[in-house]
């Protein structure tokens, strides 16, 4: 794995998406508890943890997705975080 330190970047970017944008109820509805979910760290999970982060990092691609169409986020923070969300992805698959 190359970068184990990318899900902390994620998570910690969607908790400054909700706490920067107090107008983003969904933020803190639906992203924060997502992102609460997944680990510190992509180190040494086993492979049914891999699976829980790839499925809780697609949620959030979808929910991010739903945020952006209803203009709730900006289509910036949309991409920004989509970007790290596959980035993440592309990080569990590779282990």
């Amino acid at each position: 794995m190359r970068f184990p330190g990318l899900v902390l970047i994620l998570k910690n970017n969607i908790y400054q998406l909700a706490k920067g944008d107090p107008e983003c109820i969904q933020c803190n509805r639906e992203l924060v508890p997502l992102a609460d979910l997944l680990p510190d760290s992509l180190t040494d999970l086993s492979l049914r943890e891999r699976r829980k982060v790839l499925a809780t990092v697609e949620a959030m691609e979808r929910e991010l997705e739903v945020l952006l169409r209803d203009r709730k986020i900006t289509e910036t923070k949309a991409v920004f975080l989509l970007h790290e969300a596959q980035l993440v992805q592309d990080s569990v698959g590779r282990s």
